[in-house]
């Protein structure tokens, strides 16, 4: 099941830790990226709430800000995160492959002429596999939610008993993140297989880097499935984490000084945060060798045709 997680990790030495600190870094600056451009949401927010609540406030400013905060986001996902994230993937490739050697500038060559016009063609494509997956996650929650309700309704368990209450909505909430959590890489497997053919072979035209991603999801070697159930095995370790386990530490908490409590909540965040991360990192790695591999267990890389 894990055989292309092993191949990575043999693939990656003797610059597993190299690739490891270069991709935080470039995954601080991604969020930081995000963060600047989420700023104007808060106050977006406020403004439609104060028009809805009180009356004031000008309709058409507040829906021209909204869609200029959209416009914005979209902008720097299109222009600056996917390009940054592309740059991931080759440092990733370049890593893998003996005949190539990771270095920093990897993360920025994508922002130069045809490449980053395609990159930016590539982006504009996966904002709809993000939405179509996003769409798909919601029915779905909507879904597990009513059928929670009709449960917790039918077996009589009342909000009062809250041990009992507890434990059902904690495994709600497992069974909620695994089930989106299916539709969420499949669509992030096909997007970090789109950026590793650009990457690949950045000649070739953009159609043939999203033909190329779905190819590889549907090779004839038939070691898609177990690939992709080894990605959801180490995914679902990360949504025990936030979910049950976070969740019960932190009621643990609720019993010692605040002060001592927030020392430790940041200390479990800053731990928490290093465990996803370093399971991200095995997961895209993961992608990328399976990838160049066109899911062929040997450690022998094919170039795309």
């Amino acid at each position: 099941m894990f055989n292309f997680t092993k191949l990575f990790w043999h693939n990656s030495k003797p610059q597993t830790g190299k690739l490891l600190g270069a991709n935080l870094i470039n995954l601080v600056i991604i969020l930081l990226l995000f963060s600047i451009a989420l700023l104007p949401i808060q106050l977006i927010m406020n403004m439609w709430l104060m028009y809805m609540f009180t009356g004031q406030g000008n309709m058409v400013s507040i829906v021209l800000a909204t869609l200029g905060s959209v416009l914005l986001i979209l902008l720097v996902y299109l222009f600056v995160v996917f390009p940054l994230y592309t740059g991931s993937t080759r440092s990733y490739r370049n890593t893998l492959l003996s005949n190539k050697s990771m270095t920093l500038k990897d993360f920025f060559a994508s922002f130069k002429g045809r490449i980053w016009r395609k990159a930016v063609l590539i982006a504009l494509f996966t904002i709809l596999v993000l939405f179509i997956t996003q769409l798909i996650n919601f029915f779905l929650i909507s879904g597990i939610s009513k059928v929670a309700e009709l449960i917790i309704q039918n077996a009589g368990i009342s909000s009062a008993d809250q041990s009992t209450m507890m434990v059902v909505q904690t495994v709600i909430t497992v069974i909620t993140g695994l089930v989106t959590s299916i539709f969420t890489w499949l669509a992030v497997i096909y997007i970090t297989n789109s950026a590793t053919s650009l990457v690949h072979d950045p000649d070739s035209k953009v159609k043939v880097h999203l033909k190329n991603a779905w190819l590889s999801m549907r090779n004839k070697n038939k070691t898609f499935l177990k690939f992709f159930i080894s990605i959801i095995v180490l995914n679902f370790i990360i949504i025990l984490l936030y979910g049950p386990i976070y969740t019960w530490i932190q009621l643990g908490l609720s019993g010692i000084s605040q002060n001592v409590a927030s020392i430790v909540t940041v200390v479990l965040n800053i731990v928490f945060f290093i465990i996803r991360y370093l399971i991200f990192f095995v997961i895209i790695g993961t992608i990328v060798q399976y990838f160049l591999n066109h899911g062929e267990k040997d450690q022998h890389l094919h170039q795309i045709k």
